[in-house]
């Protein structure tokens, strides 16, 4: 666990020394976020977007963060990880995209087979199922971050990725579960601000309705990109 404790204790480190980095990961958070809902309203077009301009989002603030924890960081920063990067994180998605639909498919396909032995062999299958899936998605959860913190090509990324594992199985296992509570606390946040079910305020309007999720995306954005980049710095030593 202390490669999880060094990097929680560099993310606060960054967050506290280069108020930039905030600025920049909440601009691009409140720009993806107008750009999702125009594109939710066009499904196929959106999809396509989100495939193709995650990587770009993602390659700029990942070296944001990478490049705060070095020392200071410049305006240039997003433009340059932009640069930089997008090419070898589109790859690097793509492989992996590929990897998990087929783990997808072998899923189903378990589950189809088993099933028929009644509810245990459906739980079984159901076990079996998830857990190939669920050791792949914790393995290659730093893909993303070897290719900008490391110049890693795909297969360097998915090696690097994997040996983070296996090096440091409790901090990875540790950042794992931290990084999926906060995500489901923040799905709260989102479904309790809108829908039938809503039960935060929303004051005169929806306006502030809308704004809680909004800034807590954003915030979550921020500490999200530089706890995923300090803390690979600190599992790669």
């Amino acid at each position: 666990m202390r490669a999880l404790a060094r990097g929680a204790s560099e993310t606060a480190r960054v967050l506290l020394g280069q108020p930039l980095v905030g600025v920049v990961v909440v601009a691009i958070g409140v720009l993806a976020g107008a750009g999702a809902v125009v594109a939710g309203q066009f499904p196929v077009i959106g999809g396509v977007a989100y495939v193709l301009l995650q990587p770009v989002v993602f390659a700029g603030l990942l070296h944001v963060g990478n490049t705060a924890a070095d020392g200071s960081v410049s305006g240039r920063a997003y433009v340059d990880g932009v640069r930089g990067y997008t090419m070898g994180l589109l790859r690097a998605g793509l492989l992996t995209g590929i990897v998990f639909a087929l783990l997808g498919g072998l899923a189903l396909f378990v589950v189809f087979m088993v099933g028929f032995t009644g509810a245990i062999g459906l739980t079984a299958g159901l076990v079996l199922a998830a857990a190939p899936v669920a050791v792949m998605a914790v393995a290659l959860q730093f893909v993303d971050a070897s290719v900008v913190v490391d110049g890693d090509g795909v297969r360097g990324a998915i090696e690097h990725s994997w040996e983070a594992l296996a090096h440091h199985p409790v901090s990875v296992l540790g950042y794992t579960a931290v990084r999926a509570v906060c995500l489901g606390l923040l799905a709260a946040v989102v479904a309790l601000s809108f829908g039938e079910q809503a039960v935060l305020p929303s004051v005169g309007s929806g306006t502030v309705r809308a704004a809680v999720p909004a800034v807590a995306c954003c915030l979550a954005g921020y500490l999200g990109v530089v706890a995923h980049v300090t803390v690979y710095r600190q599992l790669r030593g």
